[in-house]
């Protein structure tokens, strides 16, 4: 009854007058409500003003780890974990609270959950949208403590999902003050908690492409270096291969220094190959570019793949038919096809296989799915597999880093990969690796394709194969600034019977052709000289004799590019050190072709 009833029913009783009781009553019902609900929401103010502090002021492991121990104190949980939602969907959970693991465990205190492995009753309220109360138990995926009175809220933000809270082990269970208060703070957090993902990707993201400006700086600057470094050494070694040669050359088999010769010369040639090998890296060296087509260049290199790889290795080619033509060097493009081969090889101890495939893509617009923008174009796909062990993920950042290896000594020179990226940026292609541990390793390379479902003709002769051929009356001149490659080029030719005159420049090559009124069938010159360059030489002299045939010789051209002019497509050309019989080869073919 209510106190007015009370009083009624009591006065018109049969009690005596002297024993009643005069009662008042004041009804305080909406005053209690009025001030449980006052007390709630300074409660949830200050609840909210604390979390507030944290997600403002406290570096991000300590955010998460700062707002669930509050949210644990609010509503008497015992344990629960505190998530985003990453660019892969992906539940990035940076600490779980309390009793969960140990305390000392710090380095378990994380976990993440895949976006394929949301399932059970945890994830119901990620995959629904909203507030979940169980009060039983259940267990998180991949962890054996089992969660018992669990309350669930999802993480919103202009309905987009950006998070989770999950509290667990309330002994008296939750109830639906607890899920309104939990939402509240819910909806409070989210607009900061997105600020701050949206901030953390800009970092990373900011972050990122000062690593790969500091990187992509760093390479080119050792590639300077290396190219410099490799033209003087070409210059030294030319000789050194020449003379060799010529000594070789004069001595019978039965001749007691010839073995030292032929040492001498392999030296000299493997530090060539090293050579070539840091020019290509510093994207320096002279390019005989030609269309191909990449599919050729591999069936001609599938015997020795097949020769170098070992028994226990299958390899296997899927090439496509309209893969398209590239200009390129095939020699380079054999150099990534083999060391790639090699590479998967070497990491395949046990075993396994290789394949070598082709394809074709078309960018309409800039591409920025991969590691690096990609800009709009045809481009020819040389993909090469392995089944090995995978390369790891600390490891993938230098892979192609001059001198980097993880082979052991004496089993690597660390320049394999790095050739290889050198190669392809200077036919203006991408590279990139994708790799698994103990799946294997898949190299990607995209070059510029110029046609498509076309083919031109070209020679795959290889001139390698052709046997020394001596001059047919010819007169040559030669024109080169250092004093040992044009002495060690006069001298072999001389002895194949040429006719052979000789300048250290192109200045002095002009006067001495105006002087004694000089006539000759090959300009063999140098590209980058003091004073002049012989491109430039060439077109002077062609202007006078329209038959003048031209081999160019040098170490490197990327100063030929931007400061002389690239050499006509087909031009001749042959890369320092050469050996005698390279020489003498390649200027019967100038002088040859027709």
């Amino acid at each position: 009854f209510g106190c007015k009833e009370l009083c009624c029913n009591l006065y018109k009783g049969d009690t005596p007058a002297k024993d009643l009781v005069r009662v008042v009553a004041i009804d305080i019902t909406e005053q209690r409500k009025a001030e449980e609900s006052l007390t709630r929401t300074v409660a949830e103010l200050r609840l909210r003003q604390r979390i507030a502090d944290v997600m403002l002021t406290s570096a991000d492991e300590e955010m998460f780890e700062g707002v669930l121990e509050i949210l644990l104190k609010h509503t008497d949980a015992g344990y629960g974990y505190f998530g985003y939602i990453d660019d892969d969907e992906n539940l990035i959970c940076r600490s779980l609270g309390r009793d969960e693991i140990p305390a000392h465990d710090k380095a378990d205190r994380g976990f993440t959950i895949e976006r394929s492995g949301w399932e059970g009753f945890w994830s119901k309220s990620l995959h629904e949208r909203r507030t979940i109360i169980e009060n039983v138990g259940l267990r998180l995926p991949g962890r054996q403590k089992i969660l018992r009175n669990v309350l669930s809220v999802p993480i919103l933000n202009h309905d987009k999902l950006i998070g989770q809270i999950v509290l667990a082990g309330k002994q008296e269970g939750f109830h639906k003050e607890n899920a309104k208060s939990l939402e509240s703070v819910s909806e409070r957090i989210a607009p900061v908690l997105s600020a701050r993902l949206e901030r953390d990707r800009q970092q990373a993201q900011r972050i990122q492409a000062e690593n790969d400006l500091l990187h992509a700086q760093r390479m080119e600057s050792i590639g300077v270096l290396a190219g410099g470094v490799a033209h003087d050494f070409n210059n030294l070694l030319t000789p050194i291969v020449g003379y060799t040669d010529l000594l070789i050359e004069k001595k019978k088999n039965n001749d007691p220094d010839a073995p030292v010769l032929k040492e001498i010369s392999r030296a000299a040639l493997r530090a060539k190959d090293l050579i070539n090998q840091l020019l290509a890296f510093s994207r320096k060296q002279m390019l005989q570019v030609i269309p191909l087509d990449i599919n050729g260049v591999i069936k001609n290199i599938a015997k020795m793949i097949t020769r170098l790889i070992r028994d226990d290795i299958s390899v296997a080619y899927h090439l496509r038919k309209d893969v398209g033509i590239i200009k390129a060097d095939a020699g380079q493009i054999d150099q990534i096809i083999m060391n790639l081969t090699v590479n998967a090889q070497d990491a395949m101890p046990s075993g396994g296989k290789i394949i070598v495939q082709t394809g074709r893509e078309f960018y309409p617009k800039p591409h920025t799915a991969f590691p690096f923008d990609i800009s709009p174009g045809n481009y020819a796909v040389l993909k090469i597999k392995d089944t090995g062990m995978g390369i790891p993920e600390d490891v993938m950042p230098f892979i192609f880093e001059p001198f980097f290896t993880t082979k052991s000594v004496g089993h690597g020179t660390g320049m394999g990969l790095a050739t290889c990226y050198g190669i392809v940026k200077q036919h203006g292609g991408y590279i990139w690796a994708h790799s698994q541990p103990d799946i294997g390793t898949e190299f990607t390379i995209l070059f510029p394709s110029i046609l498509v479902n076309q083919k031109d003709t070209f020679s795959e002769e290889s001139a390698a194969l052709r046997k020394m051929i001596c001059s047919k009356g010819e007169t040559v001149m030669v024109v080169e600034d250092d004093p040992a490659v044009r002495k060690m080029a006069v001298m072999t030719l001389q002895q194949l019977e040429y006719q052979v005159f000789e300048a250290d420049s192109p200045e002095a090559c002009l006067e001495r052709i105006n002087s004694q009124n000089l006539r000759f069938d090959l300009l063999v010159t140098d590209v980058i000289m003091p004073g002049g360059n012989g491109a430039d030489l060439y077109l002077t002299l062609k202007r006078r004799e329209k038959n003048l045939r031209c081999l160019f010789m040098s170490g490197y051209s990327v100063d030929i590019i931007s400061d002389y002019g690239q050499l006509e497509m087909g031009a001749h050309f042959i890369s320092k050190p050469f050996t005698i019989n390279e020489l003498s080869i390649k200027v019967r073919e100038v002088l040859d072709d027709s």
